[in-house]
């Protein structure tokens, strides 16, 4: 379920299809074989706090089990939020499943085509 090792996680960022908003980059990559890889980067410069960071991949990790976690589909998110602005588990929830159901939909109209 987890995109672990840095080749696998470099090349979707580097040839996946990118999304982002003011919290996350989204980058994603279709591959052949199912199930789905989640890879999550919460930079500890950004959230200093451990059970903040934690807090936010439990939500990214939900949100994609929920969505993407039975489509053949690499995704790496990366947290880019600024340190000063308030996080707010709903608001980051919000964000994250907007990106997801975008690839979802990007995904079944290729499939269609």
């Amino acid at each position: 379920m987890t995109l672990s090792n840095k080749i696998s996680f470099d090349q979707v960022l580097s040839c996946g299809s990118k999304n982002s908003d003011s919290f996350f980059i989204v980058s994603c990559l279709k591959k052949q074989t199912t199930p789905g890889r989640l890879g999550i980067s919460v930079p500890k410069r950004l959230v200093s706090k451990a059970t903040e960071r934690n807090k936010i991949k439990r939500v990214v990790k939900e949100s994609f089990i929920g969505t993407l976690r039975g489509l053949p589909i690499d995704v790496v998110v990366i947290y880019k939020d600024k340190p000063a602005q308030k996080r707010s588990v709903k608001i980051v929830r919000e964000s994250i499943q907007n990106h997801f159901d975008r690839i979802k939909t990007e995904l079944e109209t290729r499939e269609n085509q």
